[in-house]
């Protein structure tokens, strides 16, 4: 790897590891610089602000984030809801797997509050959302796949809360994480979920 690129992976690297524990207003540009090994000079070398260098995070992970979702299936006509379902909800402990510190920072990305970093991410992950909910779950309601006894506009808004539930309640983020375990676990869970669902 030719030294320009050494230097500027450092940079990543060391914002990756910050932005992923802090937003993006209580990161600290200062502390980046110095857990890259180097100094505002060469920062600005490469990077015209700290904004500049969170979005090259964030464009790595949607790019990261697609190449992974390629060997998902879609949600199409005459496909079973649930089963596809089921395997997106499983492509968050996968991508874990693969990817566990941009893993962390995607999760991160959610619990940001600042309007005008929020609004920028709203435009460039809008399109990697990976399921349209509503449109799915009330077509799933009209081929008697799920339940009607919910109201679809509270269907919408709970589902991906309950999925992304699992992420809170099982610790992800242990180094030492037992893959095949969560995975036996996620399906207890989905399969718990699938039961209320069910009509």
């Amino acid at each position: 790897m030719k030294k320009e690129y050494i230097k500027q992976d450092n940079f990543i690297q060391a914002a990756l590891s910050e932005f992923s524990i802090k937003s993006f207003d209580s990161s600290s540009l200062n502390v980046i610089i110095k857990k890259a090994g180097s100094c505002k000079g060469t920062f600005y070398h490469y990077f015209p602000s700290k904004e500049a260098l969170y979005f090259t995070l964030v464009e790595r992970t949607i790019a990261l984030t697609r190449k992974e979702m390629e060997t998902l299936p879609l949600l199409q006509e005459g496909v079973d809801f649930f089963d596809t379902l089921e395997k997106q909800a499983l492509f968050s402990i996968n991508f874990l797997n693969h990817h566990p510190d941009y893993y962390r920072f995607s999760l991160r990305i959610l619990e940001e509050t600042n309007p005008h970093i929020l609004k920028k991410l709203q435009e460039k992950i809008g399109d990697i959302i990976w399921i349209n909910t509503e449109y799915h779950l009330e077509r799933a309601i009209r081929k008697g796949e799920i339940t009607n006894r919910i109201p679809l506009n509270l269907l919408t808004r709970l589902l991906p809360q309950i999925l992304a539930l699992f992420e809170k309640i099982t610790d992800l983020s242990d180094a030492d994480r037992d893959f095949e375990r969560i995975k036996e676990e996620f399906d207890a869970y989905f399969n718990f979920i699938k039961r209320g669902l069910m009509p």
